[in-house]
């Protein structure tokens, strides 16, 4: 599946007389309620502080995520989650305007998936904490249980506002 879309990303461009490289396919324009850069400034700052709170929370010694595995795997996969969804915003606020076909598919029309993917799991990471703290009830890291707790569940809520937000966007494709 990989192998041909790239294949078909290359097929979209040809060599000019001159020998210089030249995209063919299609571009499309952002054409959304909200200026597109208000937008993106609004997705990176959400996105980062989700990112900030979710690897602030990790370098706590929180109870659940010291030594139970069913808190450290949703954890580590949320990080993994949020870095996709770094990609993508990255590779969509370089791409610049008008945006290539594949930018569009890979990176714009899968935001959406990757942030309900990393609040899906960072959610998850808070309530395995909680379940945590609720069977273990170790009173001496009950504060840092409920730090871990707090961090998580707002990264989430960052996440899930960047979810929101991205709903805004719409392309439409550029007339030649």
């Amino acid at each position: 599946m990989f192998g041909r879309r790239r294949r078909s990303e290359l097929e979209h461009v040809t060599r000019n007389a001159a020998g210089e490289f030249i995209y063919t396919g299609d571009w499309f324009v952002y054409s959304g309620t909200v200026p597109r850069k208000r937008l993106i400034c609004e997705l990176w700052g959400l996105c980062g502080v989700a990112a900030v709170l979710l690897l602030v929370a990790g370098f706590l010694p929180a109870p659940g995520l010291i030594g139970c595995w069913y808190v450290q795997i949703p954890y580590v996969l949320s990080l993994g989650a949020l870095l996709t969804v770094l990609w993508a915003l990255g590779r969509l606020t370089l791409a610049g305007e008008p945006i290539r076909e594949s930018v569009l598919y890979g990176a714009a029309q899968s935001l959406p998936r990757r942030l309900v993917l990393a609040s899906v799991l960072s959610g998850l990471t808070a309530v395995c904490e909680t379940l945590f703290l609720l069977s273990n009830r170790e009173q001496n890291s009950l504060p840092l249980g409920i730090a871990f707790l707090a961090l998580s569940a707002v990264g989430c809520v960052a996440l899930v506002l960047a979810r929101l937000r991205i709903s805004r966007m719409s392309w439409e494709e550029k007339q030649k």
